[in-house]
């Protein structure tokens, strides 16, 4: 058995699927405070027998809460002197242009934590000046007398050399042989700010993981668990705990990127080679692309404003816009929605649980999308009175009437959903109006025909698992490791043969892992990517190269392909400008067998058996309107529901608008024509 838990914002979603009994289990339960109790929740309310699961596969929001909320354990960073204000610094860039007022976030690293010693390699990896071992021994006691658990040393120019910096690691554990030492150079790429902070959150991350998994671990070999327990990364690809710990900077996007993964199986089942994502949950909206069977990646993630990270990870925007986000009204008088989030708890107002604030779901259920007598995961009736009763007050203070104000919360966080869609392909050089939307989320399909419709997008798809697909996302996932280091070269100067050397070297790094995970050896995929630019930039684009050997005829190649990429993401080429490679990337991809989507017969053409009852759904272009509600667990493959109409299933409710209509696949997933 394959088993995916994923722990969100609001809740904690399971998937588990049977091979030999090609069944599929679904459960939900509120996130708790202790993430952990919500892992086991879950898994007692499935009924999952633990003995019985091979792969645990886990998406965890555990590292992301604790750099958002600076909630890690104390931790020492040791930079070369003269330069150990460069993180508190950044980059000079500002959030607002026009804000005079504004603030950097708090800094990874308090500055009282910060040590200098002198030493200094060059960018060739030259010794300038040697480490000076006795001040990076005054330094080392005073870590020790500070009791931190972890150290990150963070010296300049250490990618081209790392001796320097193994030398203070040396210096570090011989006075205290149990502190966790973070290195820059094991980032082996050039720019040394997104190197740093990329250093410095694995160090202030490697006891809140070790922590997590220690205890994780306990609890389930105590239950029985005899298999294997591993994360979902940055990647979309699945790293070993062991790994996880050594590495949890690769853990920030783990609940989004499980999501886009099962998003990509889906796709690749239903035959759509691209696809738009939307991930519309409780608390947050992110946003990807899926194209040519490939997720869209970048490295150019930020922890907070400004603070990049040096990992490559899938290109998801994230927006506050959930069902729990909560409508207010500005010092100017104008109504907004979010970012701030009611959370699991207390919920939305309508939840009946001491929420106060009016949210997007509150708005919903006025407006009939939701129905009174909906029954949500953990027993929560909605009551249509609190409701009411919090969006007044919006509609009081905005002299509007509470329906008006509903339609107008909805109207805003559909806008908001739109501009991070458009930001996630416009600003890529994709027209979001060539590519279906996939929606999931407990929100999602209550939207997603809206958000279409203001983007131009021509179809929703609906997953028949979409309040749960991050966790299904958890058993649809491969092993993947990358591997990068800069390798500065103008194309015209380039020598293959050290090219060659580099690629191999990224190569037999990632082997050795896959060795270790016992992959074997017609299971591993490797892909290898070139970070390229047009001398005089500052930015580069991700270009595909074929894995063997790198001949003359396969780098014009390269150069062509790296054209043709700059254009889609950039809107021009330059054949005549020369061209640099700067960074180059080894992936390597364990093959392992997903969880499938199950295929259903068609059953009766009409849909009206499935019919629960009727009620008053409000619409933009129609306005209050009789609806049919639809049950989605009873609706099967062929069948077409005209809208209006609204389809429930038991973790998340579909909206379809009017002169549209929605067919169901063999899958059971809806796809809504816009």
């Amino acid at each position: 058995m394959r088993l995916g838990i994923d722990v969100g914002g609001t809740f904690t979603d399971l998937y588990a699927y049977d091979p030999k009994t090609n069944v599929e289990v679904v459960a939900k339960v509120p996130t708790s405070s202790d993430l952990k109790s919500g892992v086991f929740s879950v898994i007692e309310k499935a009924k999952i027998d633990i003995k019985q699961v091979e792969y645990f596969t886990h998406g965890s929001t555990i590292c992301t809460n604790a750099i958002i909320q600076r909630t890690c354990p104390i931790t020492s960073l040791i930079m070369t002197e003269g330069v150990q204000d460069l993180l508190v610094m950044g980059r000079y860039h500002r959030r607002h242009l026009y804000d005079p007022y504004q603030q950097r976030p708090e800094p990874l690293v308090k500055r009282r934590y910060i040590y200098g010693v002198p030493e200094r390699i060059n960018y060739a990896g030259e010794v300038i000046k040697e480490l000076d071992k006795q001040k990076a021994k005054e330094v080392s006691r005073r870590i020790k007398e500070l009791g931190t658990k972890s150290a990150c040393v963070a010296f300049k120019n250490s990618y081209a050399n790392p001796s320097h910096e193994e030398q203070m690691k040396d210096i570090l554990k011989e006075d205290n042989p149990d502190l966790f030492v973070s290195l820059s150079s094991t980032i082996p790429k050039i720019r040394e700010f997104k190197r740093f902070t990329t250093a410095t959150a694995r160090a202030m991350l490697w006891s809140v993981m070790a922590q997590y998994v220690k205890e994780l671990e306990e609890e389930l070999v105590k239950r029985g668990f005899e298999g294997k327990i591993w994360f979902v990364a940055n990647n979309g690809g699945m790293i070993e705990a062991e790994f996880a710990i050594e590495r949890p900077e690769l853990m920030l996007l783990s609940g989004p990127a499980a999501g886009i993964a099962g998003a990509l199986h889906t796709a690749e089942n239903i035959e759509r080679e691209s696809i738009l994502t939307m991930d519309m949950g409780g608390t947050s909206c992110d946003v990807s692309i899926i194209e040519g069977k490939e997720l869209l990646m970048t490295t150019e993630f930020e922890l907070d404003f400004d603070m990049p990270l040096n990992v490559p990870s899938v290109d998801i925007k994230t927006i506050g816009a959930g069902g729990g986000s909560i409508a207010w009204v500005d010092e100017g008088g104008s109504l907004r929605v979010g970012p701030q989030s009611a959370g699991a708890i207390p919920g939305p107002v309508c939840y009946g649980r001491g929420g106060e604030e009016a949210t997007v779901t509150d708005a919903n259920l006025l407006l009939g999308r939701l129905g009174v007598d909906s029954l949500l995961e953990g027993g929560i009736r909605l009551d249509v009175e609190l409701a009411r009763r919090a969006i007044g007050k919006i509609a009081q203070a905005l002299s509007l009437d509470i329906m008006e104000t509903a339609r107008g919360i909805i109207r805003i966080v559909n806008e908001n959903m739109a501009a991070a869609i458009r930001r996630v392909s416009i600003e890529r050089g994709r027209d979001p109006r060539n590519f279906p939307l996939l929606t999931y989320g407990a929100a999602g399909p209550m939207h997603a025909a809206s958000i279409a419709e203001i983007v131009g997008i021509p179809e929703v798809i609906i997953h028949s698992n979409a309040g749960v697909l991050s966790a299904f996302g958890c058993t649809a996932v491969d092993i993947k490791h990358d591997y990068e280091r800069t390798f500065y070269s103008p194309v015209a100067k380039i020598d293959l043969e050290e090219l060659n050397k580099a690629y191999t070297s990224l190569d037999n790094e990632g082997q050795k892992v896959l060795e270790k995970d016992r992959i074997p050896e017609q299971d591993i995929e490797l892909t290898r990517k070139a970070m390229m630019r047009y001398i005089g930039q500052t930015y580069e684009v991700e270009t595909p190269l074929s894995s063997g050997k790198v001949t003359r005829e396969k780098l014009n190649q390269l150069v062509e392909d790296f054209h043709i990429a700059h254009k889609k993401e950039y809107g021009f080429l330059r054949r005549d400008a020369p061209v640099a490679i700067v960074d180059l990337r080894s992936t390597l991809t364990g093959k392992l067998g997903k969880a499938p989507l199950l295929a259903y017969e068609e059953g009766k053409k009409e849909p009206d058996y499935a019919i629960k009852e009727r009620r008053e759904v409000f619409f933009e272009s129609t306005g209050p309107t009789k609806t049919p509600i639809y049950s989605g667990e009873k609706l099967n493959p062929g069948n077409i529901v005209e809208g209006p109409a609204v389809v429930e299933w038991r973790d998340f409710t579909a909206v379809i608008p009017p002169k549209r209509f929605a067919k169901m696949d063999k899958f059971r997933n809806m796809t809504i024509k816009i």
